[in-house]
This record gives structure tokens, sequence and C-alpha cells, in this order.
């Protein structure tokens, strides 16, 4: 996964834009070697970033990426009851799969990073 960021639109079809912001994600694509498989083409502390989560997700089994994901998908994440009752565990199973994947962890570092941007 490559990730880049500025401005720009859309394209209809990627693989032919001249966009500069889809062109440095592509570059960054065709730069990258294992084991990384996510990285920031614009670099600074968004790629130490995506490098630590890169890693820190590596290790993740299918059934911690699978708790994780309601998390990280909604700006207002649900309860670990909610996600218990989703895939019917119990509200510790939750909760220890999250410990063990580092999750807690990963949304300390992105809080720090966005109030490191915010207030910067």
């Amino acid at each position: 996964m490559a990730i880049s960021t500025g401005s720009g639109t859309l394209p209809e079809a990627i693989e032919t834009t001249s966009d500069a912001t889809f062109v440095l994600s592509g570059q960054c694509l065709d730069q990258m070697k294992d084991p990384i498989r996510m990285s920031y083409a614009n670099g600074g502390p968004l790629q130490a970033v995506a490098l630590m989560i890169d890693h820190i997700s590596s290790s993740w089994t299918e059934t911690q990426a699978k708790t994780i994901l309601p998390f990280l998908r909604s700006l207002t994440p649900p309860t670990q009851k909610q996600v218990a009752d989703l895939f019917g565990v119990s509200r510790q199973s939750v909760g220890k799969t999250l410990d063990a994947s580092a999750y807690h962890l990963l949304l300390e570092v992105l809080h720090t990073l966005e109030e490191e941007t915010v207030y910067a």
C-alpha cells in the first residue's frame, strides 16, 4: 500500500492519470521492497507511522485483523461489547485480542501525530 497526500481529484483511470499525487503514490509503490508492505510517499513523520503500522500489522492473525477492523472504520469506534456481539464472542475476548495486536499503541501513536499536526 502506497499512500500519498496532495491536492487533486480522483481520476477515472488511475493507470493513465498525470495527477502528481497519484504519480507519487505509484512511484512509491514501485520502489517498495519486501518486507515493506505500507509506505508514505511524502516521507517525514507519516512515513515513520506507516512503517510502524506495517510492522505491527504484519504479525496480526486473521482474527486480530478482523477484530480491529470495526474500530478503524469509523471516527466513532464501536464498543468492545458491540464488536463482541458482532462476532459472537465475549467482550473479554475482544479486549485480549486488541491487547495482543497492539491496537492501543496504534491509537496512541495516531493521537500523538494528530496533536503534533494540529498544534504545529
